[in-house]
C-alpha cells in the first residue's frame, strides 16, 4: 500500500481528511478462467461481493465517491444488489489511514473465507479434495491494493485524485512474494482451468463429485472449484429441485428455436412428442429431474435434448443413482455410448419437417463507454465526480434489465460496460437499446468541459456452442478493441465453428446500423432479395480493388483535389450498383411495404455517406447484406453444417 499525505496538514490536524483509493482483483485471468457460463458469471459476480463488501466497510465510517450504495441495497437483503465495480473511490478522516484500509481488506477477506468455506463444505462431505492443497490455494488468493493521499494539502480534487491513481498504479508494479508452499514436486496434475495451481480434486472419487458439473478427467483447482460450485453455494437454502440456474451456451443457442415452437403450437406439439421420446427412451437408465421429465412446452424442454452433440453431457450429467446416500453409477461406460447413440439418431430423425435443427450458435457481447476515465480525470470535486458514478450506476442496473428483457444472461456490469450473452434472435435489438439507454443517462452531463457527446462502442461475436468459451471472449475483446478504434460504433464477429472465412463488418451507431441490418435481414426473408446480390456486391468491391490507381487516387492533382475525385469515385460506384441492381430486376424494388425509398436509393445514399473512401463504403454495404443473410441462416438452423 502507498501513503502520500502533506506533512504540514497532519501537523495541524491529526484527522486530516483523506482520498483513498482501492483496487479489487484479479479480474480478467480470473473471469477468464471459465468452461462453463455459469463459471464465467459467477467470476465476475464474486468479484462483484468482494468489491460490495469494501464498499459497505468503507461507508462505515468514510464517504463514499465510487461506487454508490443505494439506501435501500444497505437495508433490504432481499433486493437484487447492484453490480459493483473492482475500484473503491472515497474519502475518510482518520489519523492513520493505514488502519482503516487494513479494515477494509479484512472485510474483503472475510467475504471470500465464506464463499471458499461453503464450496469446502460440499466437496470434503463427498470426501472429493485434497484439504490442505485446498487452504494453500484460497489464503492468498485475492489482489489488494490501494493508496491515499492527503486533500488538504493545497492541490485540488482533481490533482489529487490523479496523483492518488499514479500512486495506486506504482503499487500494482510490486510483487508480494510469500513464503512458498509447493506440492508434491512429481506426481500433482494441473488445473485445467489454470495451470499456474494443482487439481485438488481426487479422482479416485469422480463418481461422488459428478454432480456438481465436473466432468470425468477433469482437474481443477481450489478457486475454479468456488466458481464451479456456485449453483451450490448460492442456493444452499434450497432444495437440488429448485437450485439457482443459469443458462447455459445451449440454453441461449436453442432460445431462438424455443420461440418459434411458442409462436408455432403445430410445431410445439411436434417437439414436445419428439421430447416425451428421448424421455422415455432414458427412463429406464438414468434419474432425470422431475422438471426435466414431465416437460411438455417449449418453455420447459432441456435444450440438449435437441442437439446430437449435447446428448453425451446430458448422460453423462444423469447415469447415478443414489444408493445408501452415496452416488453409484447405473451405467458403465460401454453402456452409456450405447446410449448416446440412440438417442442420437432418434434426434437426428426427429429434427425433419416440419421441424428443423435448432441453430447451434449464440451471441457474446461486451460494450464499453468511450473516454468515460479521461472524462472522470477531469471532474472539479467529489460531490461532480459522485453525480457521475450514479449514472453509471443506473446505467448497470438498467443494462442488466435489457438483457434479460431480451432472453439473454447478464454476466457483468461495472457502470459504463457490460458483459452478456444473448440469443440470435434479440442480439441486435439488446445492443441497440443499451447505447440508446447510455446515451440517454449520460445526456445532458455538464460536470465538465466536453463538446461531444458520451458514447458507447461493442462488441459482438456470434459463435457455436462447442466453442470453448475462453476463446470466444477473446474474440469478443478483440471485436470490442476494433470498434472502440474509432469509438461510437459496433463491430460485429461472425465465427463460424465449420471454419472458412470470417465475417467482420464495424459499423457506426450514427447510421443505425441495426435498423439497417433489420430491414435486410427482412427483404431477404421475403425473397425481395436473392441471397447471391451479397457476393456480386463482394465480387465488384474486389474487382475495383484490384483496379491500379483506383483506391489511390492516383489521377487527383495533389491533395486539394482528392475529396473531389472521392466524389467522382463514390459515383462511378453508385451507377455500378444501379447497374447491378437492374440487371437483377431489383431497381424499382422498394426497401419495406408503404415505403417511398428503393433498394436502389438505399444503397446509393449508403455509399455516398461516411467519411470513408468509395471503396470502404461498398465493401461496408457488401458486408452488411453478407452479415443480414448470414443471421438469417444462422437463426433458422439453416447454417448447423458442425450441429
Amino acid at each position: 500500500m502507498f501513503e502520500e499525505r502533506g506533512s504540514e496538514a497532519v501537523e495541524k490536524d491529526a484527522a486530516v481528511q483523506t482520498l483513498i483509493v482501492i483496487s479489487i482483483g484479479p479480474v480478467q485471468d480470473f473471469i477468464a478462467q471459465a468452461r462453463k457460463t455459469r463459471d464465467l458469471w459467477f467470476g465476475s459476480h464474486l468479484l462483484s461481493e468482494l468489491s460490495r463488501a469494501a464498499a459497505e466497510q468503507f461507508q462505515k465510517e468514510g464517504e463514499l465517491i465510487m461506487p454508490v450504495l443505494p439506501a435501500k441495497e444497505l437495508s433490504d437483503e432481499r433486493t437484487e444488489k447492484l453490480p459493483i465495480a473492482n475500484k473503491i473511490i472515497g474519502v475518510v478522516r482518520r489519523e492513520k489511514p493505514e488502519d482503516f484500509v487494513n479494515e477494509v481488506h479484512d472485510a474483503v477477506q472475510e467475504k471470500w473465507k465464506t464463499y471458499t468455506q461453503q464450496a469446502q463444505k460440499h466437496l470434503e462431505a463427498e470426501g472429493a479434495i485434497n484439504p490442505e492443497m485446498w487452504k494453500r490455494q484460497v489464503r492468498d488468493f485475492v489482489e489488494f491494493h490501494a493508496a491515499w493521499s492527503g486533500l488538504s494539502d493545497g492541490r485540488s480534487y482533481r490533482e489529487t485524485l490523479e496523483r492518488t491513481n499514479q500512486l495506486l498504479a506504482a503499487r500494482k508494479t510490486l510483487r508480494d512474494f510469500r513464503q512458498n508452499e509447493p506440492a508434491r514436486m512429481y506426481g500433482d496434475k494441473k488445473s485445467s482451468l489454470n495451470p499456474g495451481r494443482e487439481s485438488v480434486l481426487l479422482e479416485s472419487r469422480y463418481s461422488n463429485y459428478a454432480r456438481f458439473g465436473i466432468r470425468k478427467g477433469e482437474t481443477l483447482d481450489a478457486v475454479s472449484l468456488v466458481k464451479r460450485l456456485s449453483t451450490w453455494i448460492t442456493a444452499d437454502k434450497q432444495s437440488s429441485e429448485n437450485k439457482a440456474s443459469f443458462a447455459s451456451v445451449c440454453d441461449l443457442a436453442f432460445s431462438s428455436f424455443r420461440q418459434r415452437l411458442k409462436d408455432e403450437p403445430t410445431l410445439e406439439a411436434k417437439a414436445a412428442e419428439l421430447y416425451k421420446g428421448l424421455i422415455t427412451e432414458c427412463e429406464p437408465h438414468l434419474t432425470m429431474r422431475s422438471r426435466v421429465v414431465h416437460a411438455s412446452k417449449a418453455d420447459e424442454f432441456d435444450s440438449r435434448l435437441f442437439y446430437p452433440h449435447q446428448i453425451k453431457d446430458f448422460v453423462d450429467e444423469h447415469a447415478y443413482r443414489e444408493v445408501s446416500g452415496k452416488k453409484a453409477a447405473t451405467l458403465n461406460e460401454v453402456e452409456k455410448k450405447e446410449l448416446t447413440s440412440r438417442l442420437r439418431r432418434r434426434i437426428r430423425s426427429g429434427l425433419r419437417h416440419p421441424l428443423s435443427a435448432p441453430s447451434p450458435y449464440y451471441a457474446f457481447l461486451l460494450c464499453d463507454g468511450d473516454r468515460i476515465g479521461d472524462r472522470l480525470k477531469k471532474v472539479l470535486s467529489p460531490e461532480l465526480h459522485r453525480q457521475w458514478t450514479e449514472r453509471l450506476s443506473r446505467f448497470a442496473v438498467e443494462s442488466r434489465i435489457i438483457v434479460q428483457q431480451n432472453d439473454g444472461e447478464f454476466i457483468y456490469g461495472g457502470g459504463d460496460d457490460c458483459m452478456a450473452l444473448l440469443p440470435l434472435h434479440t442480439c441486435l435489438q439488446a445492443v441497440d437499446e443499451l447505447r440508446l439507454r447510455f446515451a440517454e443517462l449520460m445526456r445532458g452531463e455538464q460536470n465538465v468541459a466536453e463538446e461531444e457527446p458520451v458514447t458507447l462502442s461493442a462488441g459482438l461475436v456470434i459463435a457455436h456452442m462447442m466453442e470453448p468459451l475462453g476463446q470466444v471472449r477473446h474474440m469478443a475483446q478483440e471485436a470490442e478493441r476494433q470498434a472502440k478504434l474509432c469509438r461510437n460504433r459496433l463491430f460485429v464477429h461472425v465465427q463460424k465453428r465449420g471454419g472458412g472465412e470470417q465475417l467482420k463488418v464495424g459499423m457506426s451507431w450514427k447510421e443505425n446500423p441495426v435498423q439497417i441490418l433489420n430491414q435486410w435481414r427482412q427483404l431477404y426473408r421475403d425473397n425481395a432479395i436473392p441471397a447471391q446480390l451479397a457476393y456480386d456486391l463482394r465480387q465488384l468491391h474486389r474487382t475495383y480493388l484490384k483496379m491500379a490507381g483506383f483506391p489511390s487516387l492516383a489521377s487527383a492533382d495533389g491533395d486539394r483535389d482528392r475529396p473531389k475525385a472521392e466524389l467522382q469515385n463514390k459515383e462511378l460506384l453508385v451507377l455500378e450498383v444501379a447497374r447491378l441492381l437492374r440487371k437483377k430486376q431489383l431497381d424499382n424494388c422498394y426497401m419495406q411495404n408503404g415505403s417511398l425509398e428503393t433498394i436502389s436509393q438505399r444503397m446509393a445514399s449508403f455509399i455516398r455517406a461516411g467519411e470513408e473512401s468509395a471503396l470502404a463504403r461498398l465493401e461496408m454495404l457488401a458486408e452488411q447484406l453478407t452479415l443480414a443473410m448470414t443471421l438469417n441462416k444462422m437463426e433458422a438452423g439453416q447454417d448447423v453444417d458442425a450441429n
